[in-house]
């Protein structure tokens, strides 16, 4: 049986190394298992440049390792290595990066912000948690100033640490623009 290519040999030690199964590579790349083990089994053709490419990039976590990948797969595919603008290749990264982040950042922030509530009856109407008399700008201004969660949480027994994130994580939203809608609470007369 004739010897794999080099960048069938780059390309199965790369995944190995980053510790990824054939399927996970493939679903970064937006392809089969199956795709991926042919071009790790491969004997006697050379893969396109846009295939190199596009596997490298699968199995990147970051932008710099990315690129790094891609031209380490370009040599041993035997293509030059291109030396491409740094500011593009970052831009074009860091944008999709920025996107992924942030779905992730909203997932996990939305249980943390229906703890921040709205009564008009209370503090004007300022955002407090969870309908106590704690306003989120006093939270934030303690943490401001210096103080750490664990001496806010001696201070009012009742609060937890995921109060607290939940005020940095609204801090965060309303810093960036986005709109936020706290769960609004009335209190009987």
């Amino acid at each position: 049986m004739p010897d794999q290519t080099e960048f069938a040999k780059w390309l199965r030690n790369a995944r190995i190394n980053k510790r990824l199964t054939l399927r996970e590579v493939g679903e970064r790349a937006g392809k089969s298992g199956v795709y991926i083990s042919t071009h790790e089994q491969a004997t006697d053709r050379r893969p396109r440049p846009e295939t190199v490419e596009m596997l490298a990039r699968a199995l990147g976590d970051t932008p710099i390792e990315r690129a790094q990948y891609v031209r380490e797969a370009r040599s041993a595919a035997g293509y030059a290595v291109r030396l491409q603008d740094p500011d593009a290749l970052y831009a074009a990264d860091t944008e999709s990066l920025m996107k992924v982040m942030e779905t992730v950042t909203r997932r996990t922030q939305e249980p943390l912000l229906t703890r921040i509530t709205v009564n008009p009856r209370i503090f004007g109407g300022k955002p407090i948690i969870r309908g106590r008399r704690l306003a989120v700008e006093h939270v934030l201004g303690m943490l401001a100033a210096g103080d750490d969660p664990e001496t806010l949480l001696e201070g009012y027994p009742w609060l937890e640490m995921d109060d607290i994130r939940a005020c940095l994580a609204y801090a965060r939203r309303m810093v960036a623009g986005e709109r936020i809608e706290p769960f609004h609470i009335e209190t009987a007369q």
